[in-house]
């Protein structure tokens, strides 16, 4: 089985119990690949330190490609220390890619400015400072005081940890709801998204997770 992912690219490891379930998320890195099935990652670190992930438990390694997010089983097969903690895993099982609604949705306010087509303009496009009420590694749904029925596609500009991170994006759902701030709420499905900036949505989503949790807010 080979593993279509890069060398040196970023895996999510969901790090399994004896019963199979989820008990929690690490970020690693692809180093090497022995052969099709056998390969070695970064030993995953948490808040500044390693986390030591123990010989013959089961893990979830999980990485994304342009037109989607893959996983598969894997198993621990040994530890080795050096400038960089490796871990060497075996894969168990086929890749499968993982269908868009199991992408975890953080709800979160992340400060937004959508960018679309517009001929009413004088510059041919219009943009709207907003924020986002929820995200995922697939997309995201922002609040709206204007209707986008008709818009198809646009810009989504993301400020996440200060940094700007421009994503474009085509609707998929665009509701009239009551509230008193904004009138719709619009769902977008991100598209030709560059491999690094999905990274770090997924990251700052975990991380904002990890947090949460820690808070016993989720």
């Amino acid at each position: 089985m080979k593993i279509p992912a890069r060398i040196g690219e970023k895996l999510g490891i969901l790090v399994l119990d004896d019963n199979g379930e989820e008990k929690s998320y690490l970020i690693s890195q692809l180093l090497d690949t022995i052969d099709d099935e056998i390969m070695e990652i970064a030993m995953p670190i948490s808040e500044g330190r390693l986390i030591p992930l123990h010989i013959n438990s089961r893990i979830k390694v999980i990485y994304y490609k342009d037109n989607g997010q893959y996983c598969f089983l894997a198993k621990i097969l040994s530890r080795r220390k050096g400038d960089i903690h490796i871990l060497r895993i075996q894969a168990l099982s086929d890749v499968e890619k993982i269908q868009r609604r199991d992408y975890f949705r953080l709800n979160t306010v992340v400060p937004i400015k959508v960018c679309y087509d517009d001929s009413k303009e004088e510059n041919g496009y219009r943009c709207i400072d907003t924020f986002t009420l929820d995200i995922s590694g697939g997309g995201l749904r922002f609040a709206s005081k204007h209707n986008f029925s008709g818009v198809d596609s646009l810009v989504c500009q993301l400020n996440i940890r200060d940094k700007i991170l421009s994503v474009n994006a085509r609707i998929i759902r665009n509701s009239a709801v009551y509230n008193e701030d904004y009138s719709f709420e619009v769902g977008v499905e991100f598209i030709n998204i560059e491999q690094k900036i999905r990274e770090e949505i997924i990251n700052y989503i975990f991380d904002e997770q990890r947090r949460l949790m820690r808070k016993g807010m989720i």
